[in-house]
């Protein structure tokens, strides 16, 4: 019989070490990596958990042994409560119909109309500064999710409506935090402030979706978005059956609240990273200068725009807003890299330790795009970089937040670059339930030569 790995103890069963993982789970996870190497077992109270960090056991987890390493259900269960049984929770032949009927929302044909809205809101986004202004840069990109999102999955504009879905993504994504760390979850019906909040969010969320499809089919007009081809899917045969109309509301509701925390996330710590690296930052918008100038970006500019494409990458292995993915737990007992892992054990895999890995990723903590470019990507050990997570469970929007990403920063760029009002070595990561810039992050804008506003403001009414 194959021995348990090793890893930290804790004469007070667990709640010393959950303690450590709630305070700082970040330096939590890559203190057992460098004190107990590829596989570490330890308690979180009354619970038996597992970081699993090596590429080729995470392959394992992720590909090889899926079938025994389900999603943790406490955590399914937080999830559904606020989007249904959607592609992202489903299990067996349920996540097969499901991801099947999503799949063709994220072919290649369809990302033309999402390159054009998300140009479009950012573009709105941006008429509004001016060189000299200082803000927080979190919020506004945060805003730019919500409507680019919006525009691209749904043809909605959300732009009159901020405020409101903004402060329903944020008590989304407070409770998905809060409840996936707390030791027992109470009822969504019990009467506290929480699960009021709770309540309120989900039926807003869930009310823009239903409100969203009503209209869609009081129009019947196909616009080659995520909605039409759902709801095109409740009409065909979709592995062995239709889906419902229930389930339509289910994948349009996670399609929207999955990406807003990640690249709000990512936007703000790829303009924190340019604006403390002059050189990277001087590279990235003289190719957006000379691939791009003052037109705007379409799908097809994302290809020409490699330097972009690797300062995206390198952002987000230093700081992957999935900083931990969804806990596995085994329905059996397993030996996984020639140890025992009991049935029932949390099995944590946490891009953000495997990022800041040495032997993967060598000085992990310098901002180093060129670590992207064909040659070394090529050289890099398959599931060491897992943004997305990896497998056949990988994120199914990750193309899609990969392209507004860079169509975000070419429209953006073409116009403004930025620096940081305060002190880069204050600057940390906040592992809530994406990784963001812990209290916000302040910049100050610089125009870039050579872009006229009036024409940026004739593209969109042009657009309109």
């Amino acid at each position: 019989m194959s021995r348990l790995p090793p890893g930290p103890r804790d004469a007070w069963h667990g709640l010393r070490l959950a303690g450590r993982f709630r305070r700082n789970p970040l330096r939590f996870l890559t203190n057992l990596v460098r004190d107990y190497g590829d596989l570490a077992m330890f308690r979180l109270g009354p619970y038996r958990a597992c970081l699993v960090n090596h590429p080729d056991l995470i392959r394992d987890v992720l590909v090889t042994h899926r079938l025994s390493f389900p999603k943790l259900e406490r955590h399914l269960r937080t999830i559904r409560s606020f989007s249904g049984a959607n592609v992202f929770v489903a299990e067996g032949e349920h996540w097969v119909r499901q991801r099947r009927a999503v799949q063709p929302a994220f072919q290649t044909r369809c990302f033309d109309g999402y390159a054009q809205a998300t140009a479009l809101q950012t573009q709105r986004l941006i008429n509004g500064w001016s060189a000299g202004d200082e803000f927080d840069l979190v919020p506004a990109m945060a805003e730019l999710a919500l409507t680019s999102i919006g525009q691209a999955l749904f043809s909605v504009d959300l732009s009159d409506q901020v405020e409101l879905y903004r402060r329903a993504l944020h008590i989304h994504s407070e409770t998905l935090r809060d409840e996936f760390r707390a030791a027992f979850v109470l009822p969504d019906w019990f009467p506290t402030a929480a699960k009021r909040r709770k309540r309120w969010a989900a039926r807003c969320l869930r009310d823009l979706i239903v409100r969203t499809i009503h209209e869609r089919r009081a129009s019947s007009r196909d616009h080659g978005d995520v909605l039409s081809i759902l709801l095109s899917a409740t009409d065909q045969q979709v592995g062995g059956g239709r889906i419902t109309e229930q389930q339509v509301i289910d994948e349009a509701t996670i399609l929207f609240v999955a990406g807003q925390d990640d690249i709000t996330a990512a936007l703000s710590w790829c303009w924190c990273l340019l604006a403390q690296h002059p050189a990277a930052q001087a590279r990235f918008h003289a190719e957006i200068e000379t691939e791009l100038a003052s037109r705007q970006p379409v799908y097809a500019d994302v290809a020409r725009l490699p330097f972009t494409e690797m300062v995206i990458k390198e952002t987000l292995r230093m700081y992957p807003p999935t900083w931990t993915l969804v806990p596995r737990c085994p329905t059996e007992e397993v030996e996984l890299g020639g140890y025992r892992i009991p049935r029932g054990t949390w099995v944590f895999i946490s891009p953000y330790a495997t990022h800041h890995d040495p032997r993967f990723f060598p000085d992990p903590e310098r901002f180093d795009p060129d670590r992207f470019s064909p040659e070394r990507q090529q050289a890099m050990p398959q599931f060491a970089y897992i943004p997305f997570g990896g497998g056949p469970r990988m994120c199914i929007g990750n193309h899609f937040s990969f392209t507004l990403l860079a169509m975000a920063m070419a429209v953006i760029a073409q116009r403004f670059r930025m620096t940081l009002c305060d002190d880069p070595a204050t600057i940390e990561p906040d592992p809530s339930l994406a990784l963001r810039p812990r209290g916000g992050l302040r910049v100050r804008l610089h125009s870039v030569d050579g872009i006229r506003p009036s024409a940026i403001r004739a593209q969109i009414a042009n657009a309109c």
